[in-house]
């Protein structure tokens, strides 16, 4: 395992760069209105992060076995 992949960010509680786009998501999961998203940026910014805590924040733990596939 990469050192990376192990201590990545895995739920929105634990972002450190971006708690504001995290705590957006996490409005949005709590609420059950969650409409299409598109994320965007450079590489290494951080996005796969996010759309892994989204999905796990989503549908649960499982959904590391079905990701794991990207």
């Amino acid at each position: 395992m990469l050192w990376v992949d192990k201590y990545r960010p895995n739920t929105f509680d634990k972002f450190v760069v971006h708690k504001g786009v995290a705590e957006n998501l996490k409005k949005l999961v709590a609420t059950g209105d969650f409409p299409h998203t598109l994320f965007y940026g450079p590489p290494g910014a951080g996005k796969k992060t996010l759309v892994m805590a989204l999905l796990r924040a989503i549908y649960g733990p499982g959904v590391e076995k079905v990701a794991r596939r990207w």
